[in-house]
């Protein structure tokens, strides 16, 4: 379900907060499950309700990505594994799966 606000009064209630979404062309604002946005001349922004709230940190932000784009998010979680694997396990976890896999030429 979507439905308009007027611009001004999504900058001037404290508990919508300036966002960013897939749309790099438009203004975001998050309140909860709620995401307004507008192009930056009009004075009218489109607001739709998200299943999840992305700033529910981490179950939420999760959940958002994951309805958004599952590729996206298992490339993420991906990359943050290797990135944890080699700042705190010096690169085991990575050597391991190399291996597995065979890809340790």
């Amino acid at each position: 379900m979507n439905f308009t606000i007027l611009r001004a009064d999504v900058e001037s209630d404290l508990d919508w907060i300036p966002s960013v979404g897939a749309d790099l062309t438009k203004l975001h604002w998050r309140k909860g499950k709620l995401h307004a946005t507008c192009d930056p001349e009009d004075t009218v922004c489109v607001i739709h309700e998200d299943e999840h709230d992305p700033y529910q940190f981490p179950v939420g932000t999760v959940q958002h990505l994951w309805d958004w784009n599952k590729v996206g998010t298992l490339g993420i979680g991906f990359l943050a594994l290797y990135a944890l694997d080699k700042t705190f396990n010096n690169g085991k976890l990575t050597r391991k799966v190399k291996r597995e896999l065979g890809l340790n030429k």
